[in-house]
């Protein structure tokens, strides 16, 4: 009925940031992520479902178990649920 929400993307971006040799490399691209949540929205393990280039999708792993969520709600109880999370990549001109 209810999916999880990150809570605290914005401070995960945040420390993820733009990787420099991407930023060198001109690297752009987009990395998904299918993130296993608790019935308490904690981070619990996830899979790579979108990598883009390995410099990117290595800044996103090293930081995703920070990122926290709303719990998922099915018949008025918390469940575990998969979600999936992108993070896009795009250089500024």
């Amino acid at each position: 009925e209810e999916v999880p929400q990150a809570v605290n993307l914005g401070m995960v971006q945040k420390a993820i940031g733009y990787p420099e040799p991407a930023v060198l490399s001109r690297i752009e691209g987009m990395v998904v992520l299918r993130i296993l949540v608790d019935e308490k929205g904690k981070y619990v393990k996830h899979k790579v479902i979108n990598e883009g280039h390995p410099i990117l999708s290595k800044a996103v792993e090293t930081h995703i178990h920070k990122l926290s969520f709303t719990p998922a709600i099915q018949a008025n109880r918390p469940i575990k649920f998969w979600v999936n999370v992108p993070f896009r990549f795009k250089l500024l001109n």
